[in-house]
């Protein structure tokens, strides 16, 4: 059951996060650029952030899981933290010397919505703590 969960809080979190981070970006450059923007493009940015957000979530926020849980750091802060790090790694890759600023701080934006639906979604702090498995 926590395997099924868990894929879950991945694949929602991420087509959520990707979803409204798609209509911040266009909405963002529709304020700032009117002459060059237009609601048509929202899908596509929302299908390019949903592949972007389910590569990393599975990858590195699979990995980060792990290593959370076994250390017993299972806070919310402890998910956003990193998944804002990333997130920023991402997209100051992502700007190629062309608004790394934004860039930087749209993929912290992608990062945290991710790692905060998948948090709420599986609520690793609520797991209950594995008993000893000692043979009688």
């Amino acid at each position: 059951m926590k395997l099924i969960k868990l894929a879950l809080a991945i694949v929602a979190s991420a087509i959520g996060a990707s979803l409204i981070s798609a209509v911040v970006i266009v909405a963002t450059s529709i304020i700032t650029m009117p002459e060059y923007s237009e609601w048509g493009a929202l899908p596509l940015f929302a299908t390019m952030n949903t592949i972007l957000s389910l590569t990393i979530a599975s990858t590195l926020g699979l990995a980060w899981h792990a290593f959370a849980t076994r250390r017993n750091w299972t806070g919310l802060a402890f998910y956003l933290a990193p998944a804002a790090i990333v997130g920023v790694l991402g997209g100051l890759m992502a700007s190629s010397g062309s608004s790394p600023l934004w860039m930087g701080a749209y993929g912290a934006l992608l990062g945290v919505l991710t790692a905060l639906f998948a948090w709420l979604i599986r609520r690793p702090d609520r797991d209950a703590p594995n008993p000893d498995r000692a043979t009688p």
